[in-house]
């Protein structure tokens, strides 16, 4: 049986919402109504407005608006959003995937640092026998940003996936991006389409 990665959107979410238990999140303020939106996608370009950055995909890539939906509901946390699920068909049986969320640092007690929230996430999913870690959390710059990396490997039977994790913090969020193709190099090819993320002025 060929494996498919549509599930992965799943796995991650209860691996985020574990740590999120973990650090005893709080509800945020009831007095402020001001929340993110979803962004959007258009064209191969994604845009945010409450967060002002833009980023370009690359070809090919569709919201995969079911799976965000099953999340948002299933996994519902305060000061969660889910911001997109984008697969790209590859031709072969997998497809491959960018996930993105945005979560309120001030949920985390004690506050967590991005380089241990990238540790974390990723040594949770490696709790996994199938998951490996290949790279601890790194330090890597794009667009002008400091965020952290982590790499592993999902293995199957006549296979394996491969996997980025990487954060930054912006507006008091921890944005996160979940990279999953079929080779070390295409994650690679789509960890640097970071490279075109374009943030407007810091508001921290």
């Amino acid at each position: 049986m060929k494996y498919s990665p549509v599930p992965l959107a799943v796995v991650f979410c209860l691996v985020s919402a574990f740590l999120l238990a973990q650090h005893h999140p709080r509800e945020a303020p009831k007095s402020s109504q001001l929340r993110p939106d979803d962004g959007k996608l258009t064209g191969n370009v994604y845009s945010n407005t409450y967060f002002g950055f833009s980023y370009p995909l690359g070809d090919g890539w569709f919201a995969n608006e079911e799976i965000m939906q099953a999340n948002s509901l299933t996994f519902q946390m305060p000061g969660r959003f889910y911001l997109l699920t984008a697969d790209r068909h590859t031709g072969g049986p997998n497809r491959e995937r960018i996930l993105m969320i945005a979560e309120d640092a001030a949920a985390y007690r004690p506050r967590i640092t991005v380089k241990k929230f990238a540790l974390k996430v990723v040594h949770a999913q490696a709790k996994n026998p199938t998951i490996e870690v290949i790279h601890e959390a790194y330090a890597v710059d794009y667009a002008g940003k400091h965020f952290y990396r982590s790499d592993y490997r999902e293995n199957y039977s006549g296979g394996s996936l491969h996997k980025a994790f990487v954060a930054t913090e912006w507006k008091g969020y921890l944005l996160s991006w979940v990279f999953v193709a079929d080779s070390e190099k295409r994650v690679t090819d789509l960890v640097n389409s970071l490279q075109g993320l374009s943030f407007v002025a810091d508001h921290k």
